[in-house]
């Protein structure tokens, strides 16, 4: 994870980018902001609020050849001689221009930064951010006139919401750096920002690797010829304990989650097809990443727990062999009965 503390814009220039399809122009400034020391600090926590929890990471990529991905060329060109920070920034926002297609997609303010001493791995590197803004909010101004006071409504931005953007560290720079995106987009964009601005995949890390691991898992286990919602979540639980170990491999998932031989091959099997069809590539033993397994498991609750009527929910936390279905003749209903040592 990448640490900011210490991080400082020493560039940084504004510009406004309209929409290609509807006939609204984009303008591009010609000199940077003159920053002062709490402009400076006011624009830092703007730009990098959204970004201080992420830990999935990305790289630019181009189907023929890296050095076709524009804001990689921008980039590097920036990194390479920040003297070049204005006219590589004009270069951004005319990119950003013509991938702005969509009639949906809003107008907006497109800031460009240079940024020094971001911590990553224990080193400090530059970085260049790339922002942008399009909601406006309302806010309320209080004016003092003499013994009195007044209100006025003004509109501008909010400092705590970043609607898109992206850091680029000056690492990695032979596979397309390492970039983090944040794209809070709207219904029909598209995903413009991410994929026909920016053009980025995942990184292969281990982040990365565990959450596709989960997911692939997850599709498999859902495919099964089975309604019993507690025999998946056995298996989904199964999974996320076998991916706390320190290395793992999806042969050693394979024999640890599933018990036929069957679905241990048909796994394998659909692993191959998965990896193909979403573009990942799952490396034979990776460190699983701790936060991720710890966030998936929050979020696949709505897997591990057994819905009974309106009545009742039963959570399923890796209690394999601690409970049994059944069905009562007499009462004509099914049952689960459940072995505790003490109630919490």
């Amino acid at each position: 994870m990448v640490q900011l503390y210490d991080t400082k814009i020493v560039d940084c220039i504004l510009h406004f980018v309209g929409n290609k399809s509807q006939d609204v122009d984009y303008k591009a400034s010609t000199s940077e902001i003159p920053l002062d020391e709490d402009l400076n600090f006011v624009l830092t926590n703007y730009f990098f609020k959204s970004f201080v929890k992420k830990e999935d990471y990305y790289s630019f990529y181009h189907d023929s050849d890296l050095a076709m991905n524009e804001i990689f060329v921008y980039a590097s060109h920036i990194f390479d001689s920040r003297s070049n920070f204005v006219e590589e920034s004009k270069g951004i926002l005319k990119h950003l221009y013509n991938s702005t297609t969509h009639p949906k997609i809003k107008t907006g303010e497109l800031y460009i930064a240079y940024f020094t001493d971001c911590l990553m791995d224990g080193q400090y590197i530059d970085a260049i951010g790339i922002f942008k803004s399009e909601h406006k909010d309302t806010f309320i101004k209080i004016t003092e006139h003499g013994a009195s006071y007044g209100i006025e409504s003004q509109r501008g931005i909010n400092i705590n919401k970043l609607d898109k953007g992206c850091i680029i560290y000056n690492t990695q720079r032979e596979s397309g750096y390492v970039v983090s995106v944040v794209d809070n987009s709207n219904f029909g964009e598209a995903k413009y920002w991410t994929n026909d601005f920016l053009h980025v995949k995942s990184l292969n890390d281990s982040y990365n690797q565990t959450q596709g691991i989960i997911k692939l898992s997850k599709s498999f286990i859902q495919t099964l010829p089975t309604d019993s919602v507690s025999e998946k979540a056995v298996l989904i639980n199964r999974t996320l304990q076998t991916l706390v170990n320190n290395k793992v491999s999806l042969k050693e998932i394979s024999d640890k989650v599933f018990e036929t031989s069957e679905q241990k091959n048909d796994f394998l099997q659909y692993s191959k097809h998965y990896q193909k069809e979403h573009d990942v590539n799952f490396e034979d033993d990776f460190v699983p990443s701790p936060s991720v397994i710890k966030k998936k498991k929050s979020e696949l609750k709505r897997i591990t727990t057994i819905h009974l009527d309106d009545n009742f929910d039963i959570c399923i936390r890796g209690c394999e062999g601690f409970f049994e279905q059944g069905y009562d003749t007499l009462r004509g209903q099914k049952f689960y009965k459940l072995y505790f040592d003490k109630e919490k």
